[in-house]
C-alpha cells in the first residue's frame, strides 16, 4: 500500500514538472512571436491561434496567427530567437489583388467570377525558398490592378462541377479580359481544375488564348484530358500538368531575359 502511495505521489510530481516545463516553453514561444510581430508590424494587433514544432524542418515553430485589424490569417515560421519569416504581407497583397481581378472581370463577364473558387496572384513563398521563407511584400501598400502589369498569376482554381467546355470558356474569357479590355499585360497564368476526379494544371498566357480562340482552348484541354484515373499504366497521384504558350510570348520573354 505504501509503495502504491509513493508511486502515485511520484507520478503526480513528475506530471506537475512536465506541465510546468511545458507552460514555460509555451510562454517563451509566445514571447518570441509577440516580439517578432511588434518589431515587424508596429501599431498592428495580432492574435496567435496555435503553433506546432516541426522537428523534420530544422525544429522550426509553425505558427497560425490572425491580424485583428483586417482579419487576415497567415503563418509565421520561427527557426531561432533571431530568425523568423511570415506570410502576412503576401497574404494581404493576394487578397487585395483577388478583389481587384474579380471586380475587373465582372465589368465584362457578369457570370464569370463565380466560376473561380480562388485567385492567387503570388506564391506565398519566396522564389527558390523551397517552402522555408515567405515572399516579401510591402505591408503598408494598397495593391491595385495596375500592380498586376507584367507579372504572372500563380494559381487560379476553378469551381467544382464545371464541364470541360465551361472550364475552357472560363479560362479564355479570363485571359481575354486582360488581353482586350485592360492596358495591363499579364504573363503566364496557371489554372487548376478537376474533371472526372483527375486534377489538371494548365499554364498559358493571354496572347496564346487570343490566338487559339475559345473553341481552340476547349480543344486543347480535351487533347490533354486522360480518359481514366490511370496514365501510362500508372495511377495518377500528382496533377496532370501541361503548358501551352504562344511563340510570340516566348520570344518576348527570351528578349526580356537577355535584356536583364
Amino acid at each position: 500500500m505504501k509503495n502504491i502511495k509513493k508511486f502515485t505521489a511520484l507520478f503526480l510530481v513528475m506530471t506537475y514538472m512536465i506541465l510546468a516545463t511545458s507552460c514555460k516553453a509555451s510562454e517563451k514561444v509566445l514571447e518570441k512571436i509577440n516580439a517578432y510581430l511588434t518589431e515587424e508590424y508596429p501599431g498592428k494587433n495580432f492574435s496567435v491561434m496555435d503553433y506546432t514544432k516541426r522537428n523534420e524542418t530544422s525544429g522550426r515553430y509553425e505558427v497560425n496567427a490572425v491580424c485583428l485589424d483586417d482579419n487576415i490569417e497567415f503563418q509565421i515560421y520561427i527557426y531561432s530567437t533571431i530568425t523568423a519569416t511570415d506570410s502576412y504581407a503576401v497574404e494581404r497583397a493576394n487578397i487585395q489583388m483577388e478583389k481587384a481581378i474579380r471586380a475587373e472581370i465582372d465589368l465584362f463577364y457578369k457570370d464569370l467570377s463565380s466560376k473561380f473558387s480562388s485567385i492567387q496572384w503570388l506564391d506565398i513563398y519566396a522564389d527558390n525558398a523551397h517552402g522555408y521563407s515567405f515572399r516579401y511584400m510591402d505591408h503598408d501598400k494598397e495593391y491595385k490592378l495596375s500592380d498586376l502589369n507584367n507579372s504572372n498569376i500563380y494559381r487560379v482554381e476553378l469551381a467544382e462541377g464545371l464541364t470541360i467546355s465551361e472550364v475552357g470558356g472560363a479560362i479564355y474569357d479570363f485571359m481575354d479580359d486582360f488581353y482586350r479590355y485592360t492596358p495591363y499585360v499579364i504573363g503566364e497564368t496557371t489554372f487548376v481544375y478537376t474533371l472526372n476526379q483527375v486534377t489538371y494544371e494548365f499554364t498559358t498566357d493571354s496572347k496564346t488564348t487570343n490566338d487559339l480562340s475559345k473553341t481552340g482552348v476547349v480543344n486543347l484541354l480535351l487533347s490533354n484530358t486522360v480518359t481514366s484515373a490511370e496514365k501510362n499504366g500508372k495511377v495518377i497521384i500528382e496533377p496532370v500538368e501541361f503548358t501551352f504558350i504562344s511563340e510570340t510570348a516566348e520570344e518576348n520573354k527570351n528578349a526580356n531575359d537577355i535584356a536583364e
